[in-house]
C-alpha cells in the first residue's frame, strides 16, 4: 500500500504557521491532503504534525493524523525523524508499504 505522509509544525521560522496560510481561500495543508487523496495513487493518507490544530484539519478532510513529539517540531528535526513511525506501520500489518513525504507548501504528486 502506499501511504502519503504530509509533514506540518506550526513554527515555521521564516513565514509563521505557513501551512495554515490560505491560497484561493484553501490553506496550504488542505490543499496537500486533497492532492494526495485525488492522485489514487496513495491507500491512506496521513497529516504528521505537533500540533492538534492539524488533526482537526485532517479529520475533517477523512485522513489519519499522527500526534509526533515536540522536539520534532522545531527547525532542527530531520524529515527522517519524523518517518519515523516504522514501528505504528508494522504493527498495522503495512510492512511492506511505501510512504511518500509530501509537504503542504510544495504539493505535486
Amino acid at each position: 500500500m502506499n501511504i502519503a505522509m504530509i509533514p506540518a509544525r506550526m513554527g515555521s521560522q521564516r513565514l509563521k504557521q505557513k501551512n495554515l496560510r490560505e491560497l484561493g481561500g484553501i490553506p496550504l495543508i488542505t490543499r496537500a491532503i486533497r492532492k494526495a487523496k485525488d492522485s489514487g495513487v496513495f491507500g491512506e493518507v496521513w497529516v504528521n504534525s505537533e500540533d492538534d490544530a492539524f488533526g482537526a484539519i485532517a479529520k475533517e478532510e477523512g485522513v489519519q493524523f499522527h500526534r509526533r513529539p515536540a522536539e520534532l517540531a522545531n527547525n532542527t528535526a530531520t524529515s527522517e525523524q519524523c518517518i519515523r513511525l516504522r514501528r505504528y506501520w508494522a504493527r498495522r500489518g503495512l510492512r511492506n508499504s511505501c510512504a511518500r513525504w509530501n509537504k503542504a507548501t510544495t504539493t505535486r504528486i
